[in-house]
């Protein structure tokens, strides 16, 4: 992996670097200021650029080392990557060496480099380089190490970072592995940002930057509430995502004039819901309330029943389901699709029960080719930056970002801010949990000092050709109460 990365940008490129910006900067950190690439402008804007940069080369390292920038380099912005700490495999040892003698603020970054999340973890580490690329503060340095996605290597990797003399450390990203780490944190008054999306392992200066299911589940119950919903049921996976999605339910639901009618787990390896769906549903009471009126009208002469009888002979069931909205909170599209044309088959369809779903349907393919699903809402990030991010990391590397590459990104601009000049780098608690919140990748954010993270999520809509944003995210946050 290259010490280094060099791009081109045109001389007139706007500013390549507003994925991510702060709000109210002077109120958050006084010497901490966003510096874009072009002289005077404050606001960093991505992606406004007249052509677009080639793809990330992977040039000799040990000649960039002592390259120094020509007037022509300079003439056609040519803008070298801030160093990353970068050791040979397997990002550890020679890592500690490289950091101790580099001055500035040292962010540690623990991810699973090798082993069954390689992938993702080099997604992260991906996100996070091209935050310290477009933030350009000599003052941050990146060091990396792999936590091999085990909890053994998550503990390993924390004591490297802080042997290394880390300011901050980012990840680890499965629970297990946070649990492991967060002590070792915690004991060496470093303050943690991890990609968990489980509360649980949120509190004493550790922070759960993920997609936490209990805001989305909030979001989308508030806003299918304010639209009339008052009856709700849930399918959920089997395991501990499910039980926290329906623990979520019953909480969110409890603030509401409604109720939680149902709420059943589901084997995501299966490939037919019928049981499930009709007892749910109540479909065989209401298929036997529909026989028994036929009953009562096929005996009847006059018109009226003959046109009723004729209208019933045209449904499978009598009667609403015993809930007007059910959440879908399948972590596959294979699942959610199954799920809801099942539903539909056994009649219960949208707008009588309004399907709702969770952030992760953002990521699934073409859901408006599958009918039962149009008219359904979720909450999503804005995706605007999203959508610029994405670009602009498939220009740098050559392909599309896993999902979690964003949050990478996220949490190193957010470091690489409140490095200042590195003499010293404000990783408080209150400045990580400035009130106002931040501008990301993924839309506005701000971590509570209960160390769970507070999201802005738009709601969307499918339709026939589309995807659509009902209500959009909210672009500020309300002040927190003491």
């Amino acid at each position: 992996m290259p010490n280094w990365i060099r791009a081109h940008y045109p001389r007139s490129t706007a500013g390549i670097a507003s994925a991510f910006r702060p709000r109210r900067l002077a109120a958050l950190l006084a010497m901490a200021i966003w510096l874009p690439l072009t002289v005077g402008c404050q606001t960093l804007n991505l992606g406004q650029k007249e052509e677009a940069p080639p793809a990330a080369e992977a040039p000799d390292a040990e000649a960039d080392a002592g390259a120094e920038a020509t007037a022509e380099e300079q003439e056609e912005t040519r803008i070298v990557v801030p160093r990353t700490v970068l050791n040979e495999d397997p990002f550890l040892l020679d890592g500690v060496a490289a950091a101790r003698d580099k001055e500035g603020a040292q962010i540690a970054l623990l991810v699973p480099l090798t082993g069954q999340h390689g992938a993702v973890g080099q997604a992260l580490l991906e996100g996070a380089q091209m935050a310290l690329f477009d933030m350009q503060n000599p003052a941050a340095n990146l060091i990396p190490f792999d936590t091999r996605g085990t909890p053994d290597g998550a503990r390993d990797a924390a004591l490297q970072a802080v042997e290394a003399g880390a300011d901050i450390i980012l990840g680890p990203l499965l629970t297990a592995s946070v649990e492991a780490a967060a002590p070792i944190a915690r004991r060496s008054g470093i303050s943690l940002l991890s990609f968990s999306n489980n509360p649980a392992v949120a509190g004493g200066g550790v922070y759960a930057l993920g997609f936490a299911p209990a805001e989305q589940v909030r979001t989308i119950v508030d806003f299918a509430v304010g639209q009339g919903a008052s009856r709700f049921a849930v399918l959920a996976p089997t395991g501990p995502y499910g039980e926290l999605i329906v623990q979520s339910m019953q909480t969110t639901v409890s603030n509401y004039p409604a109720r939680l009618i149902s709420a059943r787990f589901i084997d995501e390896s299966a490939h037919d819901y019928a049981d499930l769906i009709t007892a749910i549903s109540n479909y065989d009471g209401r298929r036997q309330a529909l026989l028994a009126e036929r009953r009562s009208l096929s005996g009847k002469t006059d018109g009226a029943s003959k046109a009723a009888l004729r209208r019933l002979e045209e449904l499978d069931t009598l009667g609403d389901p015993p809930f007007d909205a059910i959440l879908l909170a399948a972590t596959s599209n294979t699942t959610l699709r199954t799920l809801a044309a099942q539903l539909a088959y056994y009649d219960v369809d949208q707008p009588a029960v309004q399907i709702l779903g969770l952030q992760l349907w953002d990521e699934f393919s073409r859901l408006q080719t599958e009918p039962s699903l149009i008219g359904s809402w979720y909450p999503a990030p804005a995706n605007e930056r999203l959508e610029q991010f994405r670009s602009r990391f498939s220009q740098f590397y050559g392909r599309r970002p896993q999902r979690l590459a964003s949050l990478g990104y996220d949490a190193m601009a957010l470091c690489a801010v409140l490095a200042g000049d590195g003499t010293a780098p404000n990783y408080s608690a209150s400045a990580l949990t400035n009130e106002q919140g931040f501008l990301g990748v993924d839309g506005l954010f701000r971590l509570q000092p209960n160390g769970v993270v507070q999201r802005s999520y738009a709601i969307r809509e499918i339709t026939r050709n589309s995807i659509e944003t009902l209500e959009p995210a909210r672009t500020t946050f309300t002040p927190l109460v003491n």
